[in-house]
């Protein structure tokens, strides 16, 4: 049962949606079966784990069909229909929360039909209160084409070619334009975001070049002469848009991060949380990949970003939770980075009591065992990384080389060497795990080996040009604790 769409879902539905959904099926408007009703009652009691041992197709065949033999075709049926209703369900309510899109298309109803008089009432409506209150989204540069759109076509329609309608047209033409260009130049940032970031992976030269071609059209003194004649809301978003083009460039410096972290701040009450979320994300990923562990000031803004997302509830909104595992990964890890420790136990705590992160008893302890580690109260990682369950893959890679870490900090070196070829055992045998990701643990796995090796016998032999080496590969960042380590090694030799 768990595997059909219908509960998956059901799943993602709050206790409101299953109360409404409910009153959303019993309208005759968009149902006329009560046996939907009837079946979609029996499926709420199993809300939301769905993990009793009645919840199975024969039990709510007969508790909806009392008295009749299973049958598999009818049963089929019935889950289709509740599926579309679910999805009709989800479709409405989007569509009537969102009064923009709402009034927009009532304005185009009048527009089309001729009533000129309720037109210009929801005109006015839309002009003077909608766009004031609502808050830039992903959906603002358009909703601002369809307004000008409605608005030309009314003109011409109504008032033909007079001399003032004519500058009122072009006025609304060259509004549109600007709305369209907006929106490309978001979608064209986010793309070259997207670009920046697959470069560290792939090769992407040929592409690189159609970009830069595209690029070189889009000058940032012109965005900086288009921002100066906008103003209000139009004007903080072209310049944010501004800086997201900038930090995709080779030449992204610490002052693009920074202005582009004060106009985010500056912009927090006129972006909806969605945009709010996508920029905050975006500056993260960024400081990323310029971070170094010799670098305190991005991993102190890492931390303060996600901080700042927490507090502004940009991971939950309308109810659903968004925090997912590496966003929670992330958390942790730049929270520890900074040395905040009383902060990260209590959001450790928080998120267990709350549960907003999945499996929520074995991430808590995988968590305590990271902020043990970096407490370096080494005993006390390893305890807590011995109760996780290891068969949660992203646990399982997130805790391992820590383990080793805490293992080797106390010199437990044969009980390292053990966790190491177990966990080596393990890279190996995953078939879903990336070959790039399954190289660099391997790489980690066997620099690790020759440390013990050195640490069990200071006499071993290491080839001079092994440490230029390490510090040259493209992992580096993975390799600073080894090189640390041998380091020490080495000067006691």
């Amino acid at each position: 049962m768990n595997k059909l769409n219908l509960i998956k879902i059901f799943k993602t539905f709050s206790k409101s949606d299953m109360s409404e959904f409910d009153k959303f099926i019993r309208s005759p408007f968009y149902n006329n079966q009560s046996t939907l009703v009837r079946l979609f009652r029996q499926i709420k009691k199993f809300y939301p784990g769905f993990e009793s041992k009645k919840f199975n197709y024969s039990s709510l065949f007969s508790s909806v069909n009392p008295g009749k033999p299973y049958n598999s075709l009818l049963f089929r049926k019935y889950i289709s229909n509740l599926t579309k209703l679910a999805e009709k369900y989800i479709y409405t309510m989007k569509f009537s929360n969102n009064k923009m899109k709402s009034d927009l298309t009532l304005l185009e109803y009048y527009e089309n039909t001729g009533l000129s008089n309720l037109y210009l009432k929801k005109d006015k409506e839309i002009s003077d209160m909608s766009f004031k209150k609502e808050k830039i989204s992903l959906d603002y540069p358009v909703n601002k084409i369809t307004h000008l759109e409605i608005n030309y076509n009314f003109l011409t329609r109504n008032h033909g070619i007079e001399d003032q309608f004519r500058i009122k047209s072009l006025d609304l033409i060259l509004k549109n334009d600007l709305y369209v260009f907006i929106n490309f130049l978001f979608y064209f940032a986010n793309n070259l975001r997207k670009l920046y970031m697959y470069k560290y992976y792939f090769d992407i030269s040929e592409t690189s070049v159609i970009f830069n071609k595209l690029f070189s059209l889009i000058r940032i003194e012109d965005l900086e002469i288009l921002e100066k004649q906008c103003s209000g809301n139009d004007k903080m978003f072209l310049k944010l848009i501004k800086f997201d083009i900038m930090m995709s460039t080779e030449n992204f410096d610490d002052i693009t991060l920074r202005n582009m972290r004060k106009t985010v701040f500056e912009c927090s009450d006129i972006l909806n949380n969605n945009l709010l979320y996508y920029y905050f994300a975006r500056m993260n990923t960024f400081c990323s990949a310029k971070r170094t562990s010799k670098n305190e000031y991005y991993n102190r803004i890492l931390f303060e970003n996600y901080k700042h997302m927490l507090e502004m509830d940009l991971f939950f909104t309308e109810g659903i939770r968004k925090l997912n595992m590496s966003e929670y990964q992330g958390i942790i890890y730049f929270a520890l980075k900074a040395k905040e420790f009383e902060w990260t136990e209590n959001f450790i705590a928080k998120c267990k009591n709350q549960e907003l992160v999945l499996d929520h008893e074995n991430v808590e302890l995988y968590s305590l065992a990271l902020l043990s580690y970096y407490k370096e109260e080494y005993e006390n990682c390893i305890n807590y990384s011995s109760k996780v369950n290891l068969k949660n893959f992203f646990l399982r890679f997130g805790l391992s080389k820590i383990t080793l870490k805490a293992m080797y900090e106390l010199n437990y070196l044969e009980m390292a060497d053990k966790y190491a070829k177990n966990y080596k055992r393990f890279i190996q045998s995953q078939p879903g795990i990336i070959e790039d990701f399954r190289l660099k643990e391997l790489k980690f796995l066997e620099y690790f080996n020759l440390l013990i090796h050195k640490k069990k016998d200071p006499d071993k032999f290491i080839p001079k040009n092994f440490m230029s080496k390490l510090g040259s590969e493209s992992e580096t960042k993975s390799n600073e604790w080894i090189i640390e380590k041998f380091n020490i090694l080495l000067k006691a030799a």
